[in-house]
C-alpha cells in the first residue's frame, strides 16, 4: 500500500491549519475550541454508542406518543 502523504507532510498541514486558526480567532478562543473538543473526545470514549441510541429511541418514542 502506497501512503498518500508522509507523516511529515501531514504534520506540516495540521500545524499550518492550527496556526491559521490561532491567528484568525485569537489565543483564548482557540483554547476554548480545543478544550471543547477534548471534552467531546472524553465523553465519546466514556459513553457507549448503544447507550446513546437507547436514550434517543426512548426520547423519540415518548414524543411520538404525546
Amino acid at each position: 500500500m502506497i501512503p498518500i502523504m508522509s507523516r511529515a507532510t501531514l504534520g506540516l498541514i495540521i500545524g499550518a491549519l492550527i496556526g491559521l486558526i490561532l491567528v484568525t480567532l485569537g489565543f483564548w478562543k482557540f483554547l476554548l475550541i480545543g478544550f471543547c473538543a477534548l471534552i467531546g473526545l472524553v465523553v465519546t470514549q466514556l459513553i457507549d454508542v448503544s447507550l446513546i441510541k437507547g436514550w434517543l429511541n426512548q426520547l423519540l418514542n415518548r414524543t411520538e406518543r404525546s
